[in-house]
């Protein structure tokens, strides 16, 4: 109970700082406002956490450990050991490794036999596997290493080999630590 307390918590108090304040660009945030997203995240990740936990009830935990096992791996030390060893890691590597690799590693997991298609599986029933192995780390991992490194590489071309406001690794690296750019770099969307 204190792990679904602590990750909920962990999930809403994110929720209500990033989504309200960048919803809430133009205008000075309120506390009051980021309370009120603060309590409604909390709601709804509290409502989705109830749920899936009675949907997953009598299921294999082992298939939620090894999920999140993979998508750590497919996502966290790609970008980890890009950012310290890797000095033109950049913003677009870093992006296109997070989610390339956050979504490889679901959709190749979903499609598995650890879903379906073998009496060990979460739906032991259905038959949609197309993916021949139960863990997908083995394809995912690489193509997330491969995703930062063609992701850097398009970034540093998209600014003219020079990198652009906050692709400088160390502004990556602040970026990565503390969840914001520097002071200094001004930061336009696209």
């Amino acid at each position: 109970m204190a792990v679904v307390g602590g990750t909920t918590s962990a999930a809403a108090g994110a929720l209500a700082r990033d989504a309200y304040r960048h919803s809430a660009r133009r205008e000075q945030p309120s506390r009051a406002g980021e309370l009120t997203t603060a309590r409604v995240a909390v709601a709804l990740f509290g409502t989705v956490g109830i749920v899936l936990a009675v949907t997953a009830q009598g299921h294999s935990a082992g298939f939620l450990a090894q999920l999140a096992t993979t998508v750590a791996a497919s996502t966290v030390a790609p970008a980890l050991l890009y950012t310290f060893y890797w000095s033109r890691y950049n913003r677009t590597g870093l992006l296109w490794t997070v989610y390339g690799g956050a979504s490889l590693s679901v959709g190749l997991y979903l499609f598995s036999s650890a879903v379906s298609g073998s009496p060990t599986a979460l739906v032991p029933a259905a038959d949609f596997a197309w993916f021949g192995q139960s863990n997908p780390a083995a394809i995912s991992v690489p193509a997330a290493f491969l995703l930062g490194w063609a992701g850097s590489v398009v970034g540093r071309r998209r600014a003219g080999g020079t990198p652009a406001a906050g692709e400088d690794p160390p502004d990556t690296d602040m970026l990565l630590l503390t969840g914001r750019l520097p002071a200094s770099v001004t930061y336009r969307r696209r």
